[in-house]
């Protein structure tokens, strides 16, 4: 799983970055000037966000293959008692609430990161602020529309005090849009991280593997500072 997410990540920092890559010389020239002019403690508070992000990432993989389960019961003829079926329910409740935990704490995390790279260009880091609110308000407008949809697909298949495979489906269906959003929202970020880095310093165009070596270096210089 952790490969595959590593590979989608490198697929989309690729896809959306350019062909230049940074020297050694650069990479450190950059981290060090991230490090220099910022504050430390913003820094770690930004590390420490971003963190979260992935943990409550990780429990919406972990419900999801809960989920999975279930679906799967159902599918090869197992009946849901009513207790399961309320235990169904609830996960999926769950599932979409931790999905708008991480809208939010990723737009929290972005924020503070806009902090870290444009601390000393006040104006610049309001209009950056500014477009992730926004970016971040239509995803949240979308997930709230799928969230409704998906109560009312669940409703209607316990209306009959069982959910048959069909049902089932059309619920895991319904969960793979709201999945959509979060994929969605992780892939840009790495394009929205990329895109802060070029504007503060102005650089030649980072490729992938650039980007990544440069959020590595930011961390080493970070560690030899503590």
């Amino acid at each position: 799983v952790k490969k595959a997410a590593e590979d989608a990540k490198q697929a989309n920092l690729a896809a959306h970055f350019g062909d230049i890559s940074l020297s050694v010389d650069e990479l450190q020239e950059t981290a060090a000037a991230v490090l220099q002019n910022q504050n430390i403690d913003k820094l770690r508070e930004s590390i420490s966000a971003m963190g979260e992000v992935g943990e409550i990432a990780d429990d919406i993989m972990l419900a999801t293959r809960e989920l999975n389960r279930m679906d799967w019961k159902v599918s090869i003829g197992m009946e849901l008692t009513e207790d399961a079926q309320e235990e169904y329910q609830r996960q999926i409740e769950s599932f979409v609430e931790r999905t708008q935990e991480l809208l939010i704490q990723d737009q929290y995390a972005l924020h503070l990161s806009v902090e870290v790279l444009f601390g000393d260009d006040e104006e610049k880091a309001n209009e950056v602020k500014r477009q992730i609110n926004e970016f971040y308000g239509v995803k949240q407008e979308e997930l709230e529309k799928e969230r409704t949809e998906l109560e009312k697909i669940i409703s209607k298949a316990r209306e009959d005090g069982n959910i048959s495979p069909e049902e089932t489906q059309e619920i895991a269906d319904q969960r793979e849009k709201v999945l959509g959003i979060q994929r969605g929202v992780l892939g840009d970020e790495y394009e929205s991280n990329l895109n802060l880095i070029s504007a503060k310093y102005q650089k030649e165009v980072l490729d992938a593997d650039s980007f990544i070596n440069l959020q590595a270096e930011i961390q080493e210089q970070k560690s030899q500072m503590m």
